[in-house]
């Protein structure tokens, strides 16, 4: 049985003003998740690095995967 597992996506960066990143407030964090047949993640970075609120960020989608293995994991143990 093959145990191997393989995922792949593309992290775009959308945040570009027109300045690059000339400096650190020359652009912004926004960026977006692509994972082939599913819907784009728009993703930024938290408030206190000057991203957008209104978007995931990194920390969130951590803690996000994080809980979803937990739980995954617990309902596992309620079938022993």
């Amino acid at each position: 049985m093959n145990k191997e597992h393989v995922y792949n996506l593309t992290v775009k960066w959308t945040g570009n003003t027109g300045q690059g990143t000339r400096d650190y407030s020359s652009y912004e964090r926004s960026h977006s998740i692509l994972i082939d047949g599913k819907q784009e993640i728009q993703a930024s970075s938290d408030p206190a690095f000057r991203g957008d609120s209104a978007r995931y960020n990194p920390e969130e989608l951590l803690l996000a995967s994080l809980s979803s293995c937990h739980i995954l994991w617990f309902l596992h143990l309620c079938l022993i």
